[in-house]
């Protein structure tokens, strides 16, 4: 009888967690907000410009040792959920952790959906460089933290 109970509650986590992580890309992260959730908090930052960097496919290590992974996003989810940074050839574009910084990094362009071109990104600014050519650009951020290992994503415009 017990058994039965931990299928409808993976679902309900599961669930819950999807509509946390999906949640369309519109709401700005606050401190305040970020403390109290396990998902990563970004913002992708450009002068006064900011976006909400998104999170797309998770797994998080929980404390009973268990592992959920969660998440699943597909171009369509992607192209809906991303605000666009918009920046000039060549700016500086840096990620800004709010509630917990990776142990590792990776910065990947994509080319429909795929990875293109690894980026070099300063790992102790979390900084790099918004391409020489005008166009937009699509980013996967690729963050192992603490506890999880998450792809993040970023859309960029050069102007």
């Amino acid at each position: 009888m017990r058994k039965i109970w931990i299928i409808p509650l993976i679902i309900l986590v599961v669930i819950v967690a999807t509509v946390v992580v999906f949640d369309r890309g519109k709401t700005i992260h606050s401190i305040e907000k970020c403390k109290e959730t396990k998902f990563p908090c970004i913002y992708a930052v450009v002068g006064k410009e900011k976006v909400k960097v998104i999170n797309g496919t998770s797994t998080f290590d929980q404390e009973d040792g268990t592992t959920i992974m969660m998440g699943d996003v597909f171009p369509d989810d992607i192209d809906n959920m991303l605000d666009t940074l918009k920046v000039k050839k060549k700016d500086l574009v840096t990620l800004d952790f709010l509630n917990q910084k990776p142990n590792h990094i990776t910065v990947f362009q994509l080319k429909d959906y795929e990875r293109l071109d690894k980026v070099d990104i300063d790992l102790n600014t979390y900084t790099f460089t918004a391409p020489t050519t005008s166009g937009t650009f699509m980013y996967e951020i690729y963050g192992e933290y603490e506890n999880a290992v998450v792809h993040h994503y970023l859309k960029i415009k050069v102007r």
